[in-house]
Order: structure tokens, then C-alpha cells, then sequence
């Protein structure tokens, strides 16, 4: 499907697109990743999906329309920021939920420039919302 075709209709589609991609955070990448939901759900489902991944629940949908989806986009990373180790986190990536970034290496190497070792050990944490 197109990069256009971002929406889905499926409740049971939307749940396997998020099961995959949790799952494959939790199997690919060594660091905490923090998963942020915002619409103030239940997250025994995402628990059962990948267990050793960090859960945020927020309840964002009474963010007023005017202010737009940044807004809450905002508060959502905001909250995850401030459950975060200072000591242990130097970085950290926001990416959505229902798509895996399956070639993350190379997107880190891509933001480097090839040019800095040592980068993706201090990246920390992975946020999705």
C-alpha cells in the first residue's frame, strides 16, 4: 500500500500492524523503548504483545480541536521525556507505532554522516505513539 494510505478502518488491522511493530522494537533494539498511547485505552493488549517494552498511558483526546494534533503529539512526548532516566538517556527517537523502522542502522548512519562512531549506544530510548 501507498504512503498515502496511512488510515485504517480495521480495528483488527490496526492491531496487527501494532502488534508487528512492537514486536519488532522489542526484538531488534537493546535500548528502553517507551511506547505512549494517548487516548487513554487499556494497555493489557499492547502489554501482552511485547511485555518488555516501557508503557505510557495518556488520556489526550479531550485536547481542544484548535489547538491540533501537535498538541497533543507534544504532550505525549513530553510525558514520556519525563519518565525518563536522566542519568541513562542522552537521546532519544520518536517514532510512530503501526510502522517498524526496519532499517534502523542505516538511518542512524544516514543522520551521522558516517562520521561519528559510537552514536547508537547512546540513544536511550524510542518513543511511539
Amino acid at each position: 500500500q501507498s504512503m498515502s494510505n496511512t488510515q485504517r478502518w480495521s480495528p483488527q488491522l490496526r492491531l496487527r500492524e501494532y502488534e508487528a511493530s512492537l514486536q519488532h522494537w522489542e526484538a531488534n533494539y537493546p535500548h528502553p523503548v517507551y511506547v505512549v498511547e494517548s487516548s487513554g485505552a487499556s494497555l493489557d493488549w499492547f502489554r501482552s504483545a511485547a511485555p518488555t517494552l516501557e508503557y505510557i498511558s495518556l488520556h489526550l483526546n479531550a485536547t481542544p480541536p484548535v489547538l491540533g494534533k501537535g498538541h497533543a503529539e507534544f504532550l505525549s512526548i513530553k510525558a514520556a521525556v519525563d519518565r525518563i532516566d536522566e542519568g541513562t538517556c542522552t537521546h532519544f527517537i520518536k517514532v510512530t507505532g503501526r510502522y517498524p523502522l526496519l532499517d534502523f542502522a542505516s538511518v542512524l548512519q544516514g543522520v551521522l554522516g558516517g562520521e561519528e562512531e559510537g552514536f547508537e549506544d547512546d540513544i536511550s530510548a524510542i518513543f511511539q505513539s
